[in-house]
């Protein structure tokens, strides 16, 4: 078994690290997307009121429209990496390049998740707050 089966199967040009960035990229982009709408309807529901539901809505706006452009970005990165060819000699490449590769694509999908879980999350509590 060497590295590269131990990083991930390749379909092609596509590895399956940049399958799974790109769908957890997608999902928080439609969390996202969901959230803004919801966070704009709590806003628009709360009229000319100026209280701390209003400011809650209003962060959770802007909130959301900043995760909406980074999980873009993450979908960019990742159709722009699965249209590219992965050097047919990864076994030639030196271990530094290998191991900074995975970092790399590991670190997106872990970044990928956090904003996913920060939609999540504030979503949950934005409803909390809201309710009461």
């Amino acid at each position: 078994m060497t590295i590269l089966n131990i990083i991930g199967a390749q379909y092609g040009s596509v590895s399956d690290i940049e399958i799974v960035w790109t769908l957890i990229a997608a999902v928080g982009l439609a969390l996202s997307i969901y959230n803004l709408q919801d966070a704009w309807r709590d806003y628009e529901a709360l009229g000319m009121l100026a209280n701390g539901r209003r400011g809650i809505a209003v962060l959770s706006i802007k909130m959301e429209a900043t995760r909406i452009v980074i999980q873009s970005i993450f979908i960019s990165i990742g159709v722009a990496a699965m249209t590219i060819a992965d050097p047919s000699d990864q076994l030639g490449r030196p271990l530094n390049v290998i191991i900074l590769t995975t970092l790399f694509r590991w670190g997106l999908v872990v970044v990928g998740l956090l904003v996913m879980y920060q939609s999540y999350a504030n979503y949950h509590v934005r409803k909390k707050l809201m309710d009461h």
